[in-house]
């Protein structure tokens, strides 16, 4: 009524600014500014338009064919898109407009959901929406997750100067160690198995290993997952504050070589 936006906050934290995302009606003037931390959607055309600003801060509009997010079909609210944010989150992530969203959203899922679902459903969810989500993760978050020195946990500081860049985690599925990427079309991330990285108690053999299991039923506590989402989320603030902090510096080494031509062009002029 008001010509404000609907707004739905969906639980859980993203690398905008680790409070949302925020799914809004896209608002209908042509030339509105989008705001950081929001996501504007719309449908038209047999489409799910979106527009939304990027990590590097630039306005980003696209779309993407209701077909992908059947049976979505029209959005009277902004709570209409609910059902569809992890497939919306993994399809923008793939065009790196929203990393790592579709896996922190598909991670926050299992965990509230798993209590509520049976072993096929966790294990559905598991392989195909948690582990579709990590074959789209950037290079630097899969080597966070095959550590073996450190957990993945929001205990972590992620500024340790030693950093393993290790793809290696033990496979249960093929029985054998594996490697993230590059990704294969046998045994693959995302149709029979999803990737965590678990810290046991003192003296199990298995402490400090990073495995991809295809069957909740043999690990399908959400402990651990909860302990990989907030490591997530943390690493995900430290990486986006060092990002803001290297622009700055960057901004700042611009403008002092700007200056200092500034200042040679009038000694120039002077001489």
């Amino acid at each position: 009524e008001n010509g404000e936006p609907m707004v739905v906050h969906v639980k859980g934290e993203t690398h905008f600014d680790l409070i949302g995302p925020e799914f809004c009606l896209m608002p209908q003037e042509a030339n509105f500014v989008p705001e950081k931390g929001k996501i504007y959607i719309k449908i038209g055309q047999d489409s799910l338009h979106y527009t939304l600003v990027s990590l590097s801060g630039e306005a980003v509009s696209d779309s993407i064919p209701l077909e992908q997010l059947a049976p979505l079909t029209q959005l009277n609210t902004a709570e209409d898109i609910k059902p569809f944010i992890t497939p919306l989150l993994k399809i923008t992530s793939m065009r790196g407009h929203t990393h790592p969203q579709a896996l922190i959203s598909s991670l926050n899922t299992y965990c509230e959901q798993y209590n509520n679902w049976n072993w096929s459903q966790r294990e559905n969810h598991w392989c195909h929406q948690v582990g579709m989500a990590q074959r789209e993760v950037p290079a630097h978050i899969a080597q966070e997750y095959c550590r073996t020195d450190l957990a993945l946990t929001k205990k972590r500081s992620f500024t340790e100067l030693e950093f393993p860049r290790t793809l290696e985690f033990y496979s249960w599925v093929t029985d054998s160690k594996d490697t993230w990427f590059p990704l294969h079309k046998e045994k693959e991330l995302g149709n029979d198995f999803g990737i965590f990285n678990y810290n046991n108690a003192p003296g199990d053999r298995r402490v400090k290993r990073i495995g991809g299991w295809g069957s909740a039923k043999k690990w399908g506590d959400p402990q651990i997952l909860q302990e990989n989402l907030a490591g997530l989320l943390t690493l995900c603030k430290v990486r986006f504050k060092q990002l803001i902090e290297l622009g700055e510096r960057l901004l700042k080494q611009a403008q002092q070589e700007m200056d200092l031509e500034v200042e040679k062009d009038n000694s120039i002029s002077y001489s």
